[in-house]
């Protein structure tokens, strides 16, 4: 008989901080905690209390595991993913995928049909990370925008399809304070460009343009 070494997995499914939309709605308050803690005296809005409170509470305990693993030896030979509970879900029936990252870490084949791009190699810091030729981003609310980030350069158009694009260089205006289209035509039409091959039409979801 032939016995199999398999390394700890631990899927540690957090609570915190969340929001209670029915004390939002009724009472202005969706951040009902127990006790504000060290942010019991400040003069903030309860509800900003108890979001801090929560977020507090959180950093505290994942402080705990990071400590626990230190202590047990493994901290150098553990990989440790945080992530939202807004992150990949099926609640609308989608299919969420599989992702690059976790193929390459376990060994499974990437199924075909993906644009995912792992970067294992930003977390164990081996090989070269491979980048997305360009990311891109719509939003159908609130009159609708567009956004694509490539390079250090980030484009939103609003209303999609038919808005003046704005431009920001993020590596020195992180903040997206300064509007620099106006001297950068070129870069302006390179990025409307990507948003028309990047957006794709829907009857359900049409927009002023189409």
């Amino acid at each position: 008989m032939s016995i199999v070494r398999t390394d700890p997995f631990l899927y540690l499914a957090l609570t915190i901080p969340h929001v209670n939309n029915e004390g939002t709605r009724m009472f202005g308050d969706g951040a009902e905690v127990p006790d504000y803690g060290i942010y019991a005296d400040k003069d903030w809005p309860k509800q900003d209390k108890g979001q801090a409170a929560m977020i507090t509470r959180l950093d505290k305990d994942v402080s705990r595991l990071l400590d626990l693993l230190k202590e047990l030896g493994r901290a150098e030979n553990t990989l440790v993913l945080f992530s939202s509970d807004n992150g990949p879900h099926d609640e609308a029936g989608h299919n969420p995928g599989r992702f690059a990252t976790a193929c390459e870490l376990t060994g499974a084949k990437l199924p075909d049909g993906l644009d995912s791009i792992s970067f294992a190699p930003t977390l164990t810091g081996q090989g070269r990370q491979p980048q997305h030729e360009y990311l891109y981003w719509e939003f159908h609310e609130q009159g609708s925008r567009q956004a694509v980030r490539f390079g250090d350069w980030k484009a939103i158009r609003q209303p999609m399809l038919t808005g003046d694009v704005k431009r920001y260089n993020l590596k020195d205006d992180l903040a997206e304070q300064h509007d620099v289209a106006a001297a950068n035509s070129r870069l302006v039409q390179q990025a409307a460009k990507l948003m028309d091959e990047a957006h794709v039409p829907d009857e359900r979801w049409k927009v002023r343009g189409e």
